[in-house]
């Protein structure tokens, strides 16, 4: 009777494991095995990706340092299909040219805590003229400046925090609402780059979203910038909301140390769920990526990062400099941005079968360990009854 109660225990204790792995979904893209030329919507990620090139943009593959990489350029965005509930890890390698990094306004972006473009149309008539309906893509502009916004900067999108490759650090921007213009702007801080990084050789970006209120950003796997966000479930009504998007009341952004380097208010973060994508807005502008991880399920934070705590008091040794970039030249009105709308797919925590990795190693492992757990004890039992 022992041995039934105890072979039951490591049973269950078995498939409890098994379970807790496999709630884990674990999607990677390096593009070795796809051609110079191909689009990613002809790589493995279009089918939980989808790219937009509503004119002069490209996004394919190019021969990189290792393999293939994205190249982004011209107007061109690549986005998740569908939105990502509950906690994720998305990491990525990238570079950019001189000219993406020197420009005066942010011309490209990674965006995390967005919320899909065709549910958000805003009229853009600024020169008086008659109506000019776009869609709030991330290659969008956001058109701040020349509207004579006076509450932040003008860049891209619509919503969600972007990271760009300054020449001098991250640019790290929260999108935020304002009661002038098209109720968008862009609140940006420039955080200074570690001295082993350089813009135009890749280096590792890794999102670590909580799914709830902490986003953690790490730079070639160490601790780089944070987001705490709270008061979630803001609706600003002049939005003409259909799709019912939500947004963080606040947004307060650290360095790696805990230290406080901007507050916003009213934010246009996604508080329901996060769209990701990478988005480009110049011709001269560009932007590579390559080794795209993604991984969503409860437990996924955790199971690449850890519990590593995040230093609360300042790194007397830091370099000193977090500035608010205040540059936002205005923008021509003759340009055309074409509003795009964006295919609609599964939800890309579901996974499906262009998965690659995953976690079928982990849960073998763990089965032939409680295996062999499961024989010791059954000859140990053996030898006490005898």
């Amino acid at each position: 009777m022992k041995k039934i109660k105890l072979l039951s225990a490591v049973i269950a204790l078995v498939m409890a494991f098994s379970m807790s792995a496999a709630a884990i979904d674990t999607l990677t893209y390096d593009f070795n095995e796809d051609l110079p030329g191909d689009h990613a919507n002809f790589t493995e990620m279009g089918k939980f990706w989808v790219e937009t090139l509503p004119a002069v943009g490209t996004c394919h593959l190019v021969a990189s340092d290792d393999g293939n990489a994205l190249k982004f350029s011209g107007y061109s965005e690549l986005k998740t299909l569908d939105v990502i509930t509950g906690e994720y890890v998305f990491s990525l390698d990238v570079k950019v040219n001189d000219h993406a990094a020197t420009t005066d306004m942010a011309n490209h972006g990674i965006f995390v805590r967005g919320v899909m473009p065709e549910h958000y149309v805003k009229n853009n008539n600024y020169s008086g003229g008659s109506d000019w309906p776009i869609q709030m893509n991330y290659y969008e502009s956001d058109y701040y400046a020349v509207w004579g916004g006076t509450d932040g900067t003008q860049g891209l999108g619509g919503a969600g925090i972007s990271v760009a490759a300054d020449d001098e650090g991250l640019l790290v921007t929260i999108k935020a609402y304002t009661d002038d213009a098209m109720n968008i702007s862009s609140k940006p801080t420039v955080i200074p780059y570690p001295d082993d990084v350089f813009y135009d050789q890749f280096f590792n970006l890794t999102f670590f979203d909580n799914g709830t209120d902490r986003i953690d950003i790490y730079l070639n796997n160490k601790p780089f910038a944070l987001i705490e966000l709270s008061e979630a479930g803001v609706v600003y009504d002049i939005d003409g909301n259909v799709a019912g998007d939500q947004y963080f009341g606040k947004a307060v952004l650290k360095d790696a140390y805990g230290t406080e380097l901007k507050t916003v208010e009213k934010t246009r973060i996604n508080s329901q769920s996060s769209q990701l994508a990478i988005a480009t807005r110049e011709v001269a502008s560009e932007v590579f990526v390559d080794n795209i991880k993604l991984v969503t399920g409860e437990g996924a934070v955790q199971s690449i990062r850890g519990d590593e705590p995040v230093p609360e008091t300042k790194d007397p040794n830091a370099t000193e400099k977090p500035a608010e970039d205040t540059n936002a030249p205005a923008e021509s009105g003759a340009a055309t941005d074409a509003a795009t709308d964006a295919a609609t797919g599964a939800d890309t925590t579901e996974g499906g079968e262009g998965e690659k990795g995953g976690n079928t190693g982990l849960i073998i492992g763990i089965v032939v360990a409680v295996v062999a757990v499961i024989a010791v004890v059954a000859v140990v039992l053996g030898k006490k009854k005898k």
